[in-house]
């Protein structure tokens, strides 16, 4: 009769709750650290932004060596010449920093965009930029 007037938590009931526990744990890790997790997203929206500031620097520069590549020459049809990583690298520096970048010429028309000392925007990876001649960015792969 005793027995019957107790209330508490049973042994199956408690089993029962840290499994359920334990299945949310592990949902919740996968969604955290799986690969299409919030740690790879956020890792590729960094990225992402990266390339997004590449983008807009290089336009920026290019618009500049247009600009000086005008001013230098005696009428408008000189100044639709190649441009070169030589022609922007100046200017794509500025833009981008260089305490949080490391911008190396590859080739005339492609360069690498890496993290600078100590910093991990990119994550250790590296960007490769290749242009036309024309300046205008034809890819952007990141290793």
């Amino acid at each position: 009769k005793m027995l019957k007037n107790q209330k508490g938590i049973t042994l199956i009931a408690l089993v029962i709750t840290i499994i359920v526990l334990l299945i949310l744990a592990g949902v919740s890790i996968a969604m955290l650290t799986g690969p299409n997790g919030l740690l790879t997203r956020a890792g590729d929206a960094q990225i992402s932004s990266v390339e997004g500031r590449v983008r807009d620097a290089v336009a920026a520069a290019v618009s500049d060596a247009r600009i000086r590549k005008y001013q230098d020459s005696d009428n408008i049809g000189d100044a639709t010449g190649n441009i070169t990583f030589a022609d922007i690298e100046t200017e794509l520096k500025a833009t981008m920093g260089t305490t949080d970048f490391t911008i190396t010429k590859v080739t005339d028309n492609s360069f690498t965009v890496k993290d600078a000392s100590g910093k991990k925007t990119l994550n250790g990876k590296t960007m490769t930029v290749t242009m036309s001649t024309a300046g205008a960015i034809t890819s952007i792969v990141t290793q």
